[in-house]
């Protein structure tokens, strides 16, 4: 499935797009990253310097190209990793 185009963004407004072409099978995961490294198979990076995610709990959105809404997921408490 194609989702080039399509953006995560969390409750401050930071917002991540999937390079045009990028494209997932069905089933498959992928795992966006705040930092630096070069993009690779189910690894995205949004190469932001700082922190993106709220210790304390944020909520992701994940919009088409169209910018209708396709999934959210929130967590709430300390972690480094969500699952969504």
């Amino acid at each position: 499935m194609g989702i080039g185009g399509w953006t995560i963004r969390d409750t401050s407004g930071h917002v991540y797009r999937f390079a045009a072409g990028y494209r997932i099978g069905a089933g498959a995961k992928v795992t966006l990253h705040t930092g630096t490294a070069a993009n690779r198979f189910g690894h995205v990076y949004w190469r932001q310097d700082n922190y993106v995610w709220n210790n304390d709990g944020d909520i992701a959105r994940l919009r088409r190209a169209n910018g209708t809404l396709a999934d959210t997921c929130s967590y709430s408490g300390a972690g480094s990793e969500v699952l969504c």
